[in-house]
């Protein structure tokens, strides 16, 4: 998908794929996160963490520019087509800061979550 992209000049920032070992351990990271978080203010919902809907497999991530938002939105639907194509699933795409930070939360919590998969462990090194 992604050389597809490059092929058909699709203007990409940002481009990352989190392996299916590394979603799971983000989602597991997230469940735990939300499950303290919940004891620990008495809330009985079942929390919105960002990786609670997220399928366990690999995922890639994109950041798109362009020059206006017309333009931007021209190159999702040529990327959602090729990673369509390319048998991808479950294409997100949103412009809202909030959201976007939910959609990325996996990418920028993977270092906590690594450490977390590995009991004792206090960093990656």
């Amino acid at each position: 998908a992604v050389s597809d992209m490059r092929m058909c000049a699709v203007d990409v920032q940002r481009c990352e794929l989190l392996d299916g070992r590394s979603v799971e351990a983000f989602v597991k990271y997230t469940a735990a996160s939300n499950s303290s978080s919940n004891r620990s203010s008495n809330n009985s919902g079942s929390g919105s963490g960002s990786g609670s809907n997220m399928e366990i497999k690999p995922t890639l991530f994109l950041e798109f520019t362009g020059p206006s938002q017309t333009a931007v939105e021209e190159q999702v639907k040529i990327t959602e087509s090729i990673c369509i194509s390319s048998n991808g699933s479950n294409f997100q795409f949103t412009a809202d800061e909030a959201e976007r930070k939910s959609l990325w939360a996996a990418r920028h919590q993977l270092y906590y979550a690594s450490i977390a998969l590995r009991s004792g462990a206090d960093s990656a090194i």
